[in-house]
């Protein structure tokens, strides 16, 4: 009975690993549940289920008509949410047209700017205002690594290139032994011990469904953190940010700057064992750099909700929420109407 008890178990329990990665991973939830291969409730995103349909009321930079626009969008896959991005909310606005920059919209926002300046784009159109967005945890970094001579036409190619790349799949898929054994080891380790994804409990509730108090955040925020708490380097990042806001300036453009927040950083002082990681101060480093440029404050922005407005960041995901969205959409809203 033993033996065969064992000879089966050859079979039964492969069975079994893919039976509940089938069942239970998804890879239609948020980027951090489908990279730490975390179990998750298949009604979270219900919340945000009228947002996700709404109609896009900004047009493409790939497929736009119009020669004038209010504002510019250029950033990375913050800006690059669609139907619920910042910017669908600005041009909801009878008064604000809004031009996206789609392309490299997962690239060096800093570059792609630079780009469109070196192929004379703000020469065949008329643009009042630039959003240069970034993620922080990436914002320095790209400071660093500017090509200030970068091509518009090679973006275009590259963007084409990788929009038309299939992802190759892997046999067997990594969910059906990743997914059991994650979710085994985040009882044991807030990373798995080898996960991309943190798992942490936090002292507030600021999530909606059962993870009210768990935070879920990208390894990449805290690995960034040593060069994102640098005077040095935050300051040679706001040095070029003010070059190239007085080179837009002479195309009589206006150059607002938006980082948008890591989500361990917005949420950090909530987390439970924070003392345990560092402490992230980007956002306090740029608010004391002089400026020629218009600042947009997110992380402050939002922190002023984060009590009354539950998921302003996705449970599931890096990125922000359509609630977020709507309160960053309003600050550049109101920086334009005290411009005018």
């Amino acid at each position: 009975m033993k033996k065969f008890l064992n000879k089966s178990a050859l079979f039964i329990v492969p069975l079994i690993l893919l039976f509940s990665s089938t069942v239970f991973y998804s890879k239609n939830k948020g980027d951090l549940i489908r990279v730490g291969f975390i179990r998750e409730d298949n009604h979270y995103r219900d919340t945000f289920k009228s947002e996700f349909s709404r109609p896009l009321f900004y047009d493409l930079w790939t497929t736009h008509t119009k020669k004038n626009y209010t504002v510019l969008i250029v950033g990375d896959s913050f800006s690059a949410q669609g139907c619920f991005a910042y910017q669908n909310y600005l041009a909801e606005s009878d008064s604000v047209s809004v031009l996206y920059c789609d392309i490299n919209k997962y690239g060096n926002s800093i570059e792609t700017l630079y780009s469109m300046i070196n192929a004379g784009i703000f020469d065949s159109i008329d643009v009042r205002y630039v959003v240069l967005e970034s993620v922080e945890r990436d914002f320095v970094k790209r400071g660093e690594a500017i090509n200030q001579k970068i091509s518009f036409s090679a973006l275009q190619k590259a963007s084409i290139k990788k929009n038309k790349a299939k992802p190759s799949a892997s046999f067997p898929p990594p969910e059906i032994l990743k997914f059991p054994l994650f979710n085994l080891l985040y009882h044991f380790n807030d990373h798995a011990y080898v996960s991309d994804v943190y798992k942490v409990k936090m002292d507030s509730s600021l999530f909606s469904g059962h993870k009210e108090k768990e935070l879920l955040f990208y390894k990449y925020d805290l690995k960034h953190i040593g060069l994102n708490n640098s005077e040095a380097a935050v300051s040679k990042l706001n040095k070029e940010l003010n070059i190239l806001s007085k080179i837009v300036q002479r195309k009589n453009i206006k150059l607002i700057v938006l980082p948008s927040p890591d989500k361990f950083d917005l949420y950090y002082n909530f987390i439970q064992n924070k003392e345990e990681f560092p402490k992230p101060v980007f956002f306090d480093l740029m608010k004391e750099m002089d400026k020629n440029y218009i600042y947009i404050d997110s992380k402050a922005i939002l922190s002023d909700s984060i009590l009354t407005k539950k998921d302003l960041y996705f449970y599931d995901d890096t990125h922000w929420s359509p609630w977020a969205s709507q309160i960053i959409a309003k600050e550049i809203s109101a920086i334009i109407r005290q411009k005018k």
